[in-house]
């Protein structure tokens, strides 16, 4: 019980529709992170440099990172 009090506390207590909007926008990260960000370092560093070949790498990172939170 003693446990609960702790996870519940926040530094700063959202309404519910910030945290809804909060959910939302790292959703469309996700999602559109995978789409673009691929061509996007190929055509920034070029087809053959070790950023754009490894470019899932990053982009899995970074999905990841969005599912986690």
């Amino acid at each position: 019980m003693e446990n609960e009090g702790i996870i519940n506390k926040r530094v700063k207590d959202f309404s519910k529709g910030i945290d809804i909007m909060q959910t939302i926008l790292i959703f469309l990260i996700a999602l559109l992170v995978p789409t673009f960000l691929g061509g996007i370092l190929s055509k920034i560093f070029g087809s053959t440099s070790v950023i754009s070949t490894n470019s899932q790498l990053i982009v899995g990172t970074i999905v990841n990172a969005a599912l986690v939170v």
